[in-house]
This record gives structure tokens, C-alpha cells and sequence, in this order.
């Protein structure tokens, strides 16, 4: 997994400017329209964002080296990127706690 790639996506999912971008569209262009459905499109939105960033975390625990060995067998710029992905991201280390400190 190109983790460079990863680290774009997963952040974009926290980016409100491009996730509310058609939510604001479509209030600007549907003032007369009710508060319910302007609601119900932001939270839809937000849902994805949650939804993405769930299968963005499988990915990432899939291609979490599978041991210590392996981690030491790391180009030392991708262990560097692995270790800020998971300080930068802390809901990264859920289950995988223990291997984070592979890394230190």
C-alpha cells in the first residue's frame, strides 16, 4: 500500500471545506428548501466521511507489517511515515498498540 497515498485519503476525510462542498452547494442554490433535508444531506455526508474512514482503517491494518522482524526489514522512510500516520491519526492504533512499538 503506497502509505503517501493513504495518508491523502484518510486526511481528506477530516477536511469539512471538501466533504461540506456540495452539502453548501445545494443550500446556496435551494435556500426556500427545508432545514430537515439541508440536516439530513450534511449528516449524510458525515456518514460517508465515517464509512471511509473504517474501510481506510481495515486497509491500513491489513498492510500492517506482520511482525517486528518485518518492520526492521522496512525502507526507513516508510517506518517514519507508519509512525507519523499513527501520531498524527491516534484512532490508527486501535489494535495495533503493541505493534506500534515495533516501530520504536
Amino acid at each position: 500500500m503506497n502509505l503517501n497515498c493513504f495518508k491523502q485519503l484518510y486526511a481528506s476525510t477530516f477536511q469539512p471545506e471538501s466533504l461540506l462542498s456540495e452539502f453548501w452547494t445545494a443550500f446556496v442554490y435551494d435556500v426556500e428548501n427545508s432545514l430537515s433535508a439541508w440536516s439530513a444531506m450534511r449528516k449524510g455526508i458525515e456518514e460517508n466521511a465515517r464509512s471511509q474512514r473504517k474501510v481506510l482503517k481495515e486497509m491500513f491494518d491489513a498492510s500492517f507489517p506482520k511482525s517486528e522482524e518485518d518492520v526492521r526489514q522496512m525502507e526507513a522512510a516508510d517506518r517514519e511515515l507508519y509512525v507519523r500516520l499513527m501520531d498524527e491519526y491516534p484512532e490508527l492504533l486501535a489494535g495495533n498498540t503493541e505493534k506500534y512499538m515495533w516501530f520504536k
